[in-house]
């Protein structure tokens, strides 16, 4: 099972992530991650270039090449360890939004997308994080550190993103991506809560495979004694 976090920029979901993860190694839970937006923490020589010279950060086809290597290296070694969880802060569908706030079709959007991030796969489910995106954008401006206003931290660019993650969600607009299960999750609740109903969602999730795995052993053990 492949279950990532979703959202608007200032939704939580990173918050909700880190804790999602402790509360699963506390329980002793195996998993592997997909973080596609997260920087590749070995050394890589695009990372470093990307640290290091921030004007290219401003041109949209940058951006799209060191986030499709990150993605493509997340999930490969995800899917290396070929673990029967994988949980993600975002996933392929971060890329798919960010494509079409910029103008692209739908088309073109999943076209160019599966192309250079061509590992990483489709989510089975998808936490989304429903925040008001002015409450999303009070919260980003109290984040440090930032060089300048991203273009896709306005009040404008996370209105759009709220619009686009609802067309995703309709399987008419989209029907590549109807086999998604979505559960929504109000983004203003408190992290602790949110990240306990995740754990308790995914522990009953594990609980279900493992026992449709056992009644198909069964039934595999019971059509070989008929032969």
């Amino acid at each position: 099972m492949y279950i990532c976090l979703e959202g608007i920029k200032g939704s939580g979901k990173s918050t909700v992530f880190e804790l999602v993860k402790k509360k699963l190694e506390q329980e002793g839970l195996s998993f592997s991650i997909i973080c596609p937006t997260k920087p590749i923490s070995s050394f890589n020589i695009r990372e470093w270039i990307h640290s290091h010279f921030h004007f290219l950060r401003k041109f949209d086809w940058w951006n799209s090449w060191i986030y499709s290597l990150r993605s493509n290296k997340s999930a490969l070694i995800a899917l290396r360890e070929k673990k029967s969880l994988i949980i993600g802060d975002r996933s392929i569908l971060t890329s798919y939004v960010t494509k079409r706030i910029h103008g692209v079709s739908w088309n073109g959007v999943i076209d160019l997308v599966n192309r250079m991030e061509n590992l990483i796969p489709l989510p089975d489910v998808v936490m989304y994080f429903r925040i008001d995106p002015n409450q999303a954008l009070k919260r980003l401006q109290k984040r440090r550190n930032h060089l300048s206003v991203k273009k896709d931290e306005t009040l404008n660019s996370l209105y759009k993103a709220e619009e686009i993650y609802a067309e995703i969600r309709n399987h008419k607009i989209i029907p590549q991506l109807s086999g998604i299960e979505w559960i929504e999750l109000d983004g203003a609740m408190d992290p602790s809560d949110l990240s306990r109903y995740i754990v308790t969602f995914i522990n009953i999730h594990l609980k279900q495979q493992n026992n449709d795995l056992h009644n198909f052993k069964g039934e595999r053990s019971t059509s070989s004694e008929i032969r």
